[in-house]
């Protein structure tokens, strides 16, 4: 399935290229798959070579492995029996994985808060709050301040998330040691502190109950990067395109 979307994908392109021969508007930016096919072209990369780069960038398959070994450990080969709570404790690899993707793309992009005491403004530790421009370094910021918190711009902090756009749930289950120095405002998908989402918990045992269904039964894969679903970051961020996945039933 997978090689017939890279197949049509140069199908497109070539109709693309045949009809812009005149066209000199200038060049759009590429996304992955359309880039992997102009090294093809100039005979950087064979197809088999493109085959692989796209399994591993848009569907994952070293994650999927994970997270269904862990299936199986907890059901074993049951795909009925409902998912407990004790259940969904257990899931501590999925736990990372819902994590991650959740700092990749945060459901809610932004949050406002007013300020309740004095401060001095420092961007070195204040990431991903939007002020006016004329504020600079050193400035206080006084209590009663209306603050936009930019919680895509949190979560893509490259100083707290190295590689911030690299999926990798590992930054959430073999991070023992990063977790105790990272702030407990670097990942604030729920927001934080007094006014963080009551319905978390349940949010949380919701996803992996849902989840943990579905992965016992099928494997899933990408058909499109994440610059193809063109993001829309309103109140909540959500694609202005509809959503394509290729699904497998999995075999034990």
């Amino acid at each position: 399935m997978m090689s017939l979307i890279i197949a049509d994908r140069i199908a497109t392109l070539n109709a693309e290229n045949t009809n812009s021969v005149n066209d000199k508007k200038g060049t759009r930016r590429l996304v992955f798959l359309d880039s992997l096919l102009v090294q093809m072209k100039s005979e950087q990369l064979s197809l088999d070579d493109i085959q692989e780069e796209v399994d591993t960038f848009m569907s994952h398959p070293d994650v999927q492995a994970k997270f269904h070994a862990e299936m199986d450990v907890i059901f074993s080969d049951d795909r009925e029996r409902p998912c407990t709570r004790d259940d969904a404790q257990r899931m501590i690899y999925l736990d990372a994985v819902i994590k991650e993707s959740m700092r990749l793309l945060p459901p809610v992009t932004a949050v406002i808060r007013e300020i309740q005491e004095d401060f001095v403004y420092s961007k070195l530790n204040i990431t991903g709050i939007v002020l006016s421009s004329l504020v600079i370094d050193g400035q206080i910021i006084r209590k009663g301040t209306t603050m936009y918190i930019f919680i895509y711009g949190v979560h893509h902090d490259p100083n707290v998330f190295p590689q911030p756009g690299r999926f990798d749930p590992n930054r959430f289950y073999e991070s023992i040691e990063v977790d105790e120095e990272r702030s407990p405002y670097a990942f604030v998908s729920f927001s934080a502190g007094s006014r963080n989402c009551i319905g978390q918990r349940f949010a949380q045992l919701e996803e992996k109950t849902i989840l943990s269904t579905l992965l016992r039964r099928y494997t899933f894969r990408a058909t499109q990067t994440i610059d193809e679903l063109e993001l829309c970051f309103e109140a909540i961020m959500r694609p202005e395109v509809p959503i394509k996945l290729i699904v497998e039933h999995r075999q034990l």
